[in-house]
């Protein structure tokens, strides 16, 4: 059932009942376009979500899962689910390398840190961390959906959505160790602005980490939607995690 102009009657509308590819195909379209927005480009990834989220609850009415799946595919689609899977469940994944990456290279400095000062900080720099890997992503599922939760919950290497919109998503100037070497370069000098260039660069190590094993997102200029993309988001987040790293240590 859908809402859509009247047979004849362009000027009216209806709620009407259709069936068949011809209905499916630009509902799913319309879906996938929603989780895309979400950062999630990749054509297997969006597919995963939209299956994984799907309501197979009417399987129990047929004998048979080939049954079922000749009637209703996968199930039947629901976008709001994932929409909320493709943003939660990135941004949590990501925030939580971040955390741990910003706690693991915390830990590594202490025994060169006499003065503590980079374990007295270590709360700026985990919370940093977090929220450059993850963005504020739970702010949606909280405070609903809106343009200023969307933008919140958008780490720093999908701030390229924002600023040249989706088709330029995943760029590779992004999602790179250009912010955490410019952050570090600009703030590095100071000890107070030096936990914050740190947790950038853990941020996004955390982030293209993370995103090397998932690949939720095709790098773009790189050939290919696999292999390069991994190792260029891996050689990366390894260059960011040693910016921070090594940035901590200067304490």
């Amino acid at each position: 059932m859908q809402q859509t102009l009247k047979p004849g009657k362009l000027d009216q509308h209806d709620f009407l009942l259709y069936m068949g590819t011809s209905m499916a195909s630009p509902h799913v379209a319309a879906g996938a376009a929603m989780v895309i927005s979400q950062g999630v480009t990749h054509p297997d990834k969006v597919e995963a979500v939209l299956k994984k989220t799907s309501d197979s609850s009417l399987r129990d009415r047929y004998n048979s899962d080939k049954e079922f799946r000749e009637r209703y595919g996968s199930g039947l689609m629901q976008v709001d689910q994932a929409v909320k899977a493709a943003e939660f469940g990135q941004g949590s994944t990501r925030g939580l390398a971040g955390l741990l990456l910003a706690l693991f290279a915390a830990g590594m400095v202490r025994r060169r840190d006499p003065l503590g000062l980079a374990v007295e900080r270590r709360g700026a720099l985990v919370a940093t961390s977090a929220v450059i890997a993850g963005g504020l992503f739970f702010l949606p599922t909280l405070l609903g959906e809106s343009t200023l939760t969307y933008i919140l919950a958008r780490p720093l290497a999908e701030m390229d959505i924002l600023v040249f919109g989706l088709g330029t998503h995943q760029s590779p100037l992004f999602a790179s160790a250009l912010f955490p070497l410019a952050a570090y370069g600009l703030l590095g000098g100071k000890d107070k602005l030096r936990t914050l260039a740190c947790g950038i660069a853990l941020g996004m190590a955390g982030f293209l980490l993370t995103e090397s094993v998932l690949l939720t997102s095709d790098v773009r200029l790189i050939p290919g939607m696999d292999m390069l993309d991994r190792i260029w988001l891996a050689g990366n987040g390894l260059i960011s995690l040693a910016i921070g790293y090594f940035g901590l240590k200067r304490y």
